[in-house]
């Protein structure tokens, strides 16, 4: 171990200073190796040879591409040309054709061959047209041989294109831009009292036609029409909008028109009517729920059936205000009302009707007859109401005309002996109401 030991230091002791260098011959070498490998290798720093093949590589892709599109389209024009010269060859042996027959034909006197030179060519048009050529070219475009117009005499015929007309034809038939119309209008209230008298703003947008259908039958075709509801209901008011293409929007409301209430009353006096002697109103309104009283004589009252006493006697008018729940009114003033008379009414307590059948109840005023029970008035009401009942309550006559009353019918059957009641309801000019209801004795005579 020692020995070696030795030879490793001596060794060591006799090369530490020795640099190994490259004979002359080698040096070369390993420059171009060097070298060579830097230019293949890709580096962002130096152009090399990986750059080079990427630029050779798109530069022969570009001119293949390129190559290939002049070829088609070389072969394309080709075509057309071919398409075109065969056209013109067909045409002109055609005329040819026409032109040999055309003399031959002027030779033979017979009538059987007779044959003009203008009918040939009518004919050979006529063949030519139904057997138009077409072809495209580089862009798609359509376009078409015309055989029928010779432009010269050569015999050779327009290209006519017809990509203007197809063109035209495109924008013909392509769908409008416009937007599709909305419906749509705010009325001057929905709901009131009749008769109802609205204004509809129509705010519709993209149409030029409007349709509006009130619910009561009625129509307008305005813009923004105006319409009077007469009775009371529930009506849909729709709006149809149109536009240019005929397409159509359609927007409904609803409008509630509320019954006028209807004022009525009457009065009770005393006879021979004095200072403090009380006054009873009776009231028959219809449709209302408040009540607004004027005595004439600076008193008011809010009650349904009031009383009032009068301090002095004089010509008094009398008001009655009638308001329903929807805030509708009406009213009815009774002129003088303490000093008119009464109005007379005679109504008799029995009759006895004709056994030998119905007939309607009719009567003439002032007959005296006694087979139709029928109240006698002074004054003749302008309103008038007759029914008559059975003792179970059953409706038995019912009359609103003053020259017809009961003739002891019903259903064309004779009622039996009885006592039977009647409701009597009239209204006179003043205004005046006068409800009764009594009984009445059917007789009948053996």
């Amino acid at each position: 171990m020692d020995t070696k030991q030795n030879i490793e230091k001596l060794f060591n002791e006799q090369f530490q200073d020795y640099r190994p260098e490259p004979s002359q011959e080698l040096w070369p070498k390993l420059r171009r190796q060097l070298k060579w490998r830097r230019f293949i290798r890709p580096r962002l720093d130096s152009f090399n040879i990986a750059y080079l093949s990427v630029i050779i590589l798109g530069t022969a892709i570009t001119v293949f591409v390129l190559n290939n599109n002049n070829i088609a389209d070389l072969q394309e024009t080709e075509n057309l040309a071919n398409g075109i010269e065969d056209t013109r060859s067909e045409s002109n042996a055609t005329l040819e054709l026409l032109d040999k027959t055309y003399q031959d034909n002027i030779s033979d006197s017979s009538p059987e061959k007779s044959l003009t030179k203008s009918s040939l060519v009518n004919q050979d048009s006529e063949s030519n047209t139904n057997k138009q050529s077409s072809v495209l070219n580089k862009d798609d475009q359509a376009i078409s041989i015309d055989n029928q117009n010779p432009s010269n005499g050569s015999g050779r015929r327009p290209v006519t294109s017809t990509l203007r007309q197809a063109q035209d034809g495109a924008r013909q038939q392509a769908p409008s831009n416009k937007l599709p119309p909305r419906a749509f209008f705010i009325p001057t209230c929905d709901n009131g009292c009749a008769p109802l008298h609205l204004t509809f703003t129509n705010l519709s947008s993209e149409a030029v036609e409007y349709t509006w259908s009130f619910g009561d039958g009625g129509q307008s075709a305005e813009n923004n029409p105006s319409y009077i509801f007469d009775d009371a209901g529930e009506y849909f008011v729709t709006l149809t909008a149109k536009n240019e293409n005929e397409e159509i929007s359609v927007y409904t409301n609803v409008i509630t028109v509320h019954r006028i209430p209807e004022a009525s009353f009457m009065i009770e006096k005393q006879k021979g009517m004095s200072e403090y002697i009380p006054v009873y109103f009776y009231n028959y309104s219809k449709g209302a729920d408040n009540y607004s009283w004027e005595f004439g004589d600076g008193t008011k009252s809010t009650e349904s059936n009031p009383s009032h006493v009068y301090e002095v006697l004089g010509d008094y008018d009398i008001k009655l205000q009638a308001t329903s729940h929807e805030g509708c009114i009406d009213s009815m003033i009774l002129s003088n009302a303490l000093n008119r008379e009464n109005p007379i009414i005679r109504i008799p307590n029995a009759f006895s009707p004709n056994t030998g059948g119905s007939n309607g109840g009719y009567y003439s005023n002032g007959e005296n007859s006694n087979e139709v029970f029928h109240p006698v008035f002074g004054q003749a009401p302008i309103e008038y109401q007759l029914r008559i009942f059975n003792r179970n309550g059953n409706l038995l006559f019912e009359s609103d005309d003053l020259n017809i009353g009961w003739d002891g019918y019903f259903m064309q059957q004779l009622q039996p002996r009885g006592v039977y009641i009647y409701k009597l309801r009239v209204k006179f000019e003043n205004g005046e109401y006068i409800d009764r209801i009594g009984d009445v004795t059917v007789y009948i005579q053996d």
